[in-house]
């Protein structure tokens, strides 16, 4: 898995959130994760969402990192929004322009995206890494056009 090297003006994006951390998403009993998503489909969030830039994508973006990926963190499933406007019952991210090296997930989702990160973690503490993560935010760029694909964005200093 080589990653490249990207830079990415700043964003915006709108959807729903839950707070976990990796821990807890082994456990499907305390998993947030997969019912942050059902709720997205179920109540069809991404309709939701005004002034969505690209209408095919899809984000999840992880940010408000308690410390490293082993602590908690926020999970924000959206769209990139032109500009952010209050929508009761959603959230907004505005994800500070950054360098990414992105990762590419293949397969069968989840699964190809949980071992993607499984990757991605053992990528960066192998200290093979040629940069350090930021922890500042980090996404998933779901497309419809690719549904067995996944960009996983990862902010770097």
């Amino acid at each position: 898995m080589e990653p490249r090297l990207v830079e990415r003006k700043e964003m915006r994006v709108l959807g729903i959130r839950a707070r976990t951390r990796n821990a807890n998403e082994i456990n499907l009993k305390s998993a947030k994760i997969p019912g942050l998503w059902n709720r997205f489909y179920d109540e069809n969030i991404k309709s939701k969402i005004t002034h969505r830039m690209d209408p095919d994508v899809i984000l999840a973006v992880y940010n408000s990192y308690e410390n490293d990926y082993l602590g908690e963190y926020d999970l924000l499933i959206g769209a990139q929004v032109s500009e952010l406007e209050a929508i009761p019952g959603l959230s907004s991210q505005i994800i500070l322009p950054s360098k990414y090296l992105v990762f590419k997930a293949k397969g069968q989702m989840p699964r190809a995206v949980m071992t993607a990160w499984a990757g991605i973690w053992d990528y960066f503490s192998s200290g093979k890494a040629s940069h350090r993560r930021a922890y500042t935010a980090d996404f998933e760029w779901y497309h419809a056009a690719k549904p067995s694909e996944v960009d996983i964005f990862v902010s770097v200093q």
